[in-house]
Parts: C-alpha cells; structure tokens; sequence
C-alpha cells in the first residue's frame, strides 16, 4: 500500500482512538476509543466490526491475552478483563484490580484538629481511588505468556506507578 492510504473508515461517530492491538495470530484488531467502547474487527469474517459500549470512562489502551481475552485499560485506574467470541459478542469478564485496603482509623475531633496543627497540613477529602493506580493507566505491556491459562502483563499510570500483574484464564472460560 502506499504512504498515506486509507485501509479502514468507520462510519459511526466515537471519538478519537486511545489504543490498537493485534491478537496474538492476527486474525483480529482490536481498539478502543474516546466513547469508551472496545471495537475487535475480525479478518476472516469480512472484516466484521463488533463494538460493546461500556458505561466505564474512556480506556487507553488494550492487548490480547490470548486469542478470546483482552485487557483495556484507561481513566477508571483499573485494569478489566473482556472476552470476545465472535462478531457482535464482546462482553465484560471481571475486573483484575485488587481492591486497596483503607488505613485510616477513627479519631476524635480534638485529635484530629491537634494532628492538623502539628503537621501544618490539610487531610485530603478521601480522594484517592480504591485501586493500585491513583491516576489514569496510560500504558499495557504483555510481558509473559505461558501457553492459554496463564499471562503477565505490566501497566503503567499517569500517577508514576508500574504495576506487574499476574493472571490465571480459567479454563472454561477460553
């Protein structure tokens, strides 16, 4: 092809794209856009665009962990596992991220104004999220494969982190 054709246009209006990804045969395309949707284009089936529409903020980027099971990831600070089986069938599996555990304690008043005064700073107003990244994750990395059941990956977030996850597919859900 020459510099500068066009292979693909999409009709629907859905925002810019965050992220592309190829499945690990490259029988499918993957992408996500700005209208937090996860779209899998699909070679062998005419290039049949599925798209699911998530109610979750806008992903940033995505890679396949096997040939049926993305991880999208972006804005919510967390990462989410997707399955794809065929054109128009794209759900929602799980969400990978651990909850974090809150340490906050109960203190009274008087505490809590002496503890202000001594450290001459404001307690935040309970903004930090409930996950391993504070900010959006910018960046997926598959780092290992170990056959169908078994998958690494990294990601990396606007908040400075590096988060190294491993992750077992459950067998029947492949």
């Amino acid at each position: 092809m020459p510099f500068g054709e066009l292979l693909f246009e999409r009709g629907k209006s859905g925002g810019w794209v965050h992220g592309v990804c190829f499945s690990p045969s490259g029988q499918y395309l993957a992408w996500v856009d700005h209208n937090s949707c996860i779209n899998v284009a699909d070679s062998t089936q005419d290039k049949i665009v599925s798209e699911l529409r998530t109610d979750k903020l806008p992903f940033l980027s995505l890679l396949f962990v096997n040939e049926t099971r993305l991880v999208a990831a972006g804005h919510d600070c967390a990462p989410y596992l997707f399955s794809y089986s065929g054109p128009e069938n794209i759900q929602l599996v799980s969400r990978i991220d651990a909850q974090k555990q809150s340490s906050k304690l109960a203190v009274s008043a008087m505490q809590h104004f002496r503890n202000l005064d001594k450290k001459a700073v404001q307690e935040d107003d309970g903004l930090d999220t409930n996950t391993l990244h504070q900010n959006s994750i910018s960046q997926l990395l598959a780092l290992d494969r170990e056959g169908d059941d078994s998958f690494s990956f990294s990601s990396s977030g606007m908040d400075g982190s590096l988060v190294i996850w491993a992750m077992k597919v459950v067998p029947s859900f492949l």
